[in-house]
């Protein structure tokens, strides 16, 4: 009994720790300073109570900031051989399934990386320049004249120089898994944007440690990888959570840790203090350039219109998107009879012809009622090689779609089912739908698994508008039934309108083709930490199954 009113005590005082350490000084957001600290304010505010801050102005001085481009760092590095890590999936020191793995440490000249990176060259792996013990000065110190090597006021404030000064550079899909370090950290982002979900070190109760057996990733003679163990090394303490999408079932204790997320965009610098856990994920490194680049259609939702700001967006990181309009626009009616399947064949056939769209497959992001179009886009149609499905389903809802000897018809809704708040008049069609499960219902269902797609779902579990997070479990469910690899992100908090990050969260509006107030759903801060990983999650889908030639025929 004392032992364990003992252990209970000890419990609670954990649990209380990380409150009371962020009550004393730690915020709930990344504070950002206007311009580099003296060495005093640096010491005194930020490393002494171990806080971190983004640090804004500290290296617009630096040349890199102008000078790297992809022309000058294949003139200046070019052909010379350095190191990269390659993983079959991105993730070099990582757990995977009961091992630590390591990445393929492989030599190659730089230019060929380049090549892979900027997507001139086709590989089924990711590449990343990552290699730590210094590789700026020991590898590409024809670069250093480019930065600041030695920050003075941080040396000024640590009473030392830096122990090493890394330069890395990769693609979208590499991530650095959840740990911490044991030294303070600049991080100084010179292209693109760099991810960071945080911990501070008050955390650690509730972040999973277990051993595991080393291994690397070797490639065989096939060119497949396998997992080759360390046999001489001792087991590796790592956490085996993705705190993107933390399985709580498995380690709920993790939900009493308290994430911070930040970006630090080019010409930014991070200050991460020492023992801070840090999760990092990062935009694509791809420098612009003349193209071809892969092709996207965008569609919405069934409030119509058109509907361009995400296909912006996307253009400016690197797609070429079509925003497709589909009711409600033009001469398009704002309720059609029927959708009818050659229309968006036609759209696909137009992006596909263009020049600057490369030859190896389109992807299709839809959100809604746009989501089931694009599951069925590339059931039906051939040359869909990724879809995205936002807030969507796995059946036909509200219009039939019609195509080449085939009707899909509406799942079966009753309005009489809509409820109306007394107070605010907002409508609530969360209970419309007959159940999807329901096999009376199921010959409206979307045949996705004839398709030779990538397929990625994101819900939300606060969705008020229709039961979405409910209805991508089911279609991912029929898909693994069928052994098909699928990719699933449920997020706790977060609403219908998963829109791209930074862009207040809705709520409810008025629905353009009903004209009523609808609810939208989603809690303020869960929804937008929600549409930022979701936001990355989309891009990184996209270029790593956008990017090779193997284009999957249509199966009717």
């Amino acid at each position: 009994m004392a032992e364990a009113a003992a252990l209970r005590a000890v419990r609670g005082c954990l649990a209380a720790f990380p409150r009371e350490a962020r009550e004393l000084g730690w915020t709930e957001s990344i504070p950002y300073l206007d311009g580099p600290p003296t060495p005093l304010e640096f010491y005194r505010e930020w490393v002494s109570p171990n806080k971190p801050c983004i640090i804004q102005n500290a290296i617009s001085h630096w040349p890199a900031l102008q000078k790297w481009t992809s022309a000058y760092l294949r003139e200046v590095v070019g052909p010379k051989v350095v190191s990269v890590a390659v993983t079959p999936n991105g993730y070099a020191d990582a757990v995977f399934q009961d091992r630590f793995v390591m990445p393929e440490e492989r030599q190659m000249p730089f230019a060929d990386f380049l090549d892979i990176v900027e997507k001139k060259v086709t590989s089924p792996n990711v590449f990343y320049v990552q290699k730590q013990c210094s590789n700026l000065t020991e590898e590409f110190h024809e670069l250093v004249c480019d930065v600041q090597p030695d920050i003075p006021w941080m040396s000024e404030a640590l009473g030392k120089k830096p122990d090493a000064v890394n330069f890395w550079l990769g693609e979208s899909a590499a991530v650095t898994s959840l740990h911490k370090d044991h030294y303070e950290n600049l991080y100084c982002v010179i292209s693109g944007e760099k991810y960071f979900l945080l911990h501070p070190p008050s955390d650690r109760p509730f972040i999973p440690y277990e051993l595991y057996q080393p291994a690397t990733y070797q490639v065989s003679e096939d060119g497949s990888f396998e997992i080759v163990d360390e046999k001489s090394a001792d087991k590796v303490p790592w956490i085996p959570l993705d705190p993107l999408n933390p399985n709580l079932k498995q380690y709920p204790e993790y939900a009493q840790a308290k994430p911070l997320q930040c970006t630090v965009r080019a010409g930014e610098m991070l200050y991460l203090p020492s023992l801070w856990f840090h999760h990092v994920r990062q935009s694509h490194g791809c420098i612009a350039g003349p193209g071809p680049f892969p092709g996207l259609i965008d569609l919405y939702g069934s409030g119509g219109g058109l509907v361009e700001y995400r296909a912006s967006l996307l253009a400016s990181r690197g797609f070429v998107t079509l925003a497709l309009a589909y009711m409600a626009f033009e001469d398009l009616p704002a309720m059609p009879e029927v959708l009818e399947m050659s229309y968006f064949e036609e759209a696909m056939n137009f992006l596909r012809k263009q020049q600057q769209v490369k030859d190896t497959g389109i992807g299709i992001l839809g959100l809604s009622k746009g989501a089931d179009l694009a599951l069925s886009m590339a059931t039906f149609l051939p040359g869909i090689k990724a879809v995205v499905s936002i807030s969507g389903s796995g059946f036909n809802s509200f219009i039939p779609l019609k195509g080449n000897g085939f009707t899909l018809p509406t799942h079966p809704y009753n309005l009489g089912r809509v409820k109306t708040s007394d107070d605010s008049c907002l409508v609530d069609f969360s209970d419309v739908l007959d159940d999807h499960r329901d096999p009376a219902t199921w010959d409206c269902r979307i045949p996705m698994e004839r398709s030779s797609a990538r397929f990625l779902f994101l819900s939300g579990q606060d969705d008020m508008n229709w039961k979405s997070d409910l209805y991508c479990q089911d279609v991912v469910q029929r898909l693994q039934q069928c052994e098909r690899e699928v990719e699933f992100c449920s997020y706790p908090g977060a609403g219908h309108l998963l829109e791209p990050p930074y862009l207040p969260l809705c709520q409810a509006s008025i629905h353009k083709v009903l004209g009523m107030f609808v609810r939208w759903g989603g809690r303020w801060r869960e929804h937008a930490r929600a549409q930022e990983d979701a936001w990355h999650r989309i891009q990184a889908f996209f270029w790593q199954h956008l990017m090779d030639s193997d284009i999957p025929k249509s199966k009717l």
